[in-house]
């Protein structure tokens, strides 16, 4: 249990099954924000970015209500 600003609960589990071997050599690198939400890249030069507008836009929504 983790304390920030609210209690979280993290859970893990062992499925008890083996991992793979990886077949190649790439390492990916994932940098969770808050702007955009995931930021990936791969040493092949690949690149991802995930926004979290639409995300953002639902929580601004719900913490604040309308003024009608």
């Amino acid at each position: 249990m983790v304390y920030d600003r609210g209690l979280k609960l993290a859970i893990s589990y062992d499925d008890g099954k083996q991992e793979a071997e990886p077949t190649g050599s790439n390492v990916c690198a994932i940098d969770p924000g808050e702007i955009h939400s995931i930021a990936a890249v791969v040493t092949s030069g690949q690149s991802l970015i995930v926004t979290g507008r639409k995300l953002r836009s639902m929580k601004l929504c719900i913490k604040q209500p309308s003024s009608s």
